[in-house]
């Protein structure tokens, strides 16, 4: 079983806005205490966008989930702390003592619809109006 078998994805909440920077200081700190065989990918999600601005095509990024990244490690009581103590991360997605790997889903979450049409309604909206006056 080599090293990267051994390696799981785990996504750890950052301060929105200050992924990059939390990558790289991420990788700085896996750099300066010599544990790079530990750590595998550290990943911010974007994607490139191309809007068109005052009539121009304008190539952008853009985060799929802002606040938050993705690193690829061996999970141990050593690793945690190398991450947990990094400038500007908060923790650990799932909380400071479960802490699982993210697990892939068939359909990602960003695809699925946020709004969620109670059964039973022939209304378009959520909830009609005549429901709530009858509570």
């Amino acid at each position: 079983m080599t090293a990267e078998d051994e390696r799981s994805w785990y996504v750890v909440h950052t301060y929105s806005g200050y992924e990059h920077k939390v990558k790289a200081a991420l990788e700085e700190r896996i750099r300066g205490l010599g544990k790079p065989e530990l750590f595998g990918e550290i990943l911010v999600p974007s994607e490139k966008v191309v809007e068109l601005v005052k009539g121009k095509k304008k190539t952008s990024s853009r985060k799929f989930f802002p606040g938050y990244i993705l690193v690829n490690m061996k999970l141990n009581n050593e690793t945690w702390h190398i991450v947990k103590s990094t400038p500007k991360v908060t923790g650990f997605l799932g909380g400071a003592t479960t802490r699982a790997p993210s697990r892939p889903s068939p359909r990602p979450r960003c695809a699925r619809s946020r709004t969620r049409w109670p059964r039973g309604r022939s209304s378009r909206s959520p909830r009609s109006s005549s429901s709530r006056a009858s509570r």
